[in-house]
């Protein structure tokens, strides 16, 4: 959250593919669904 905040939205463009950058990060972390899935 803090990167896509991190400086001002130009356009709607610039926040899609700010969302989109973070995701990809968050999916590429290892184990972060494991750990999510245990504390359920």
């Amino acid at each position: 959250q803090s990167y896509i905040h991190a400086t001002p939205v130009r356009d709607i463009q610039d926040l899609r593919d700010r969302i989109t950058a973070g995701c990809e990060t968050i999916r590429c972390m290892p184990g972060i669904f494991e750990r999510v899935r245990e504390s359920m």
